[in-house]
């Protein structure tokens, strides 16, 4: 148990709005597999920004994430759906649409570029994360929602204006190529 501790206490704070972490989730991820149990390691290693399924054992905070999380892609996906007049069925996960969060969601995706409402989808997800979070001090589930925030930060500096310029470029020339 003193690992944990140790780990915790050693992470640097992660807060939405900054920019690069000090730390980067693959080192992140190298010492929990150094510090702590397989098994540990390897909800840590499960929870991810982008499961399809909820884990039946383990964690009830990352379980808690995993719902509320496919709840957020299931709205999403009939919201895209509708706008392009197509069935949402075959990309729903239907067994986790318990969690109220469409409302919310709704919000924030009024309106706004792409960019921005994954922005907001995102702390929306930080805002989640911090509730999960507050009830645990150095253990698994404070480090399991540590490597959530973590997916979460890279994947926002990951957005560059002038790479997705590029990646759009490419797709619709790959289209009209293919016409």
């Amino acid at each position: 148990m003193s690992n944990y501790y140790y780990l915790s206490a050693s992470l640097p704070l992660l807060l939405f709005f900054h920019g690069e972490p000090v730390i980067h989730y693959n080192d992140f991820l190298d010492d929990c597999q150094r510090l702590l149990s397989k098994k540990d390691y390897l909800q840590i290693h499960n929870a991810s920004l982008n499961a399809e399924y909820v884990f039946d054992e383990g964690s009830e905070t990352l379980q808690k994430w995993q719902k509320i999380n496919i709840t957020i892609h299931n709205h999403l996906v009939k919201k895209r759906a509708k706008r392009l007049g197509i069935s949402p069925e075959p990309y729903l996960h239907t067994e986790y649409n318990e969690i109220p969060v469409s409302e919310y969601l709704e919000v924030i995706l009024e309106g706004g570029s792409p960019l921005t409402n994954e922005i907001h989808i995102m702390e929306f997800q930080w805002k989640i994360l911090d509730e999960l979070e507050s009830e645990h001090l150095f253990d698994l589930d404070f480090l399991i929602v540590y490597s959530l925030k973590l997916q979460i930060i890279e994947r926002k500096i990951s957005f560059n204006r002038d790479i997705g310029q590029v990646r759009l470029q490419t797709i619709l020339k790959q289209e009209y190529d293919q016409l």
